[in-house]
């Protein structure tokens, strides 16, 4: 994974005027070390840093339909927003 990818001064939050060196510091850091506990204590303040500064964490939800006709049978709920569509038949 590119160094920045996930960075925090990227577009995503540019847009907004905001900008957080430290924590993308932090996680290029993380991303090199290779010792597995230091590399914890790196992530961990960078979520600190990012819970301690947000504004506001907005959650996403979207909604998803599926629609058939009568003669198809057994058509499944959608699960984890697949269809699965292995059980179904037409009966024409």
């Amino acid at each position: 994974m590119p160094a920045g990818h996930w960075g925090l001064s990227g577009a995503a939050i540019a847009n907004r005027r905001q900008s957080a060196p430290l924590p993308d510091a932090l996680l290029d850091k993380a991303r090199g070390e290779p010792d597995r506990n230091k590399r914890a204590q790196l992530y961990c303040q960078v979520e600190q840093i990012v819970s301690d500064e947000a504004v506001a964490l907005i959650p996403v939800r979207q909604t998803y339909y599926a629609v058939s006709h009568p003669y198809v049978k057994d058509v499944p709920p959608m699960q984890d927003n697949i269809f699965r569509a292995r059980a179904m038949w037409v009966s024409k």
